[in-house]
């Protein structure tokens, strides 16, 4: 694959979505697309900055495809990430300083700032999934 003329070669750390491709491909093309769920990040590809503030992912098993719901999820935001998963508890991570994820900022010692920072994403979750946001 190269890259097309006005596409600098390098790296960023912005936040990308999967979703994100379908804006970005068609503004690429010249084409105007518009879609809550895709933001276009070719601003990203021209050595601008991106405007995604979060990223979210959900985790299915088979079994859920076929019409059960999320096994779980997990949101960024900045440099934490708040994970959940059906049947065990929240795990908060500051992804930056704990990149493998091994410190649960929520464990029995977690403090409130920790916990306030996981119900700010939780919240920000429910808000993406009830279409509030």
């Amino acid at each position: 694959m190269s890259r097309p003329p006005g596409i600098a070669a390098g790296r960023s750390d912005d936040f990308i979505n999967t979703t994100d491709l379908h804006a970005t491909i068609a503004s690429l093309a010249g084409a105007a697309v518009s879609t809550p769920d895709s933001i276009d990040f070719s601003p990203v590809l021209t050595g601008g900055t991106g405007t995604r503030e979060f990223v979210y992912i959900e985790h299915f098993t088979e079994r859920e495809t076929r019409g059960g719901g999320i096994y779980g999820w997990a949101l960024r935001q900045g440099d934490f990430k708040l994970v959940v998963a059906n049947g065990q508890d929240e795990e908060l991570y500051n992804v930056v300083d704990d990149p493998f994820e091994l410190d649960n900022l929520l464990a029995a010692d977690g403090n409130d700032e920790h916990r306030a920072i996981a119900a700010a994403l939780a919240s920000r979750r429910d808000g993406l999934v009830s279409g509030a946001e």
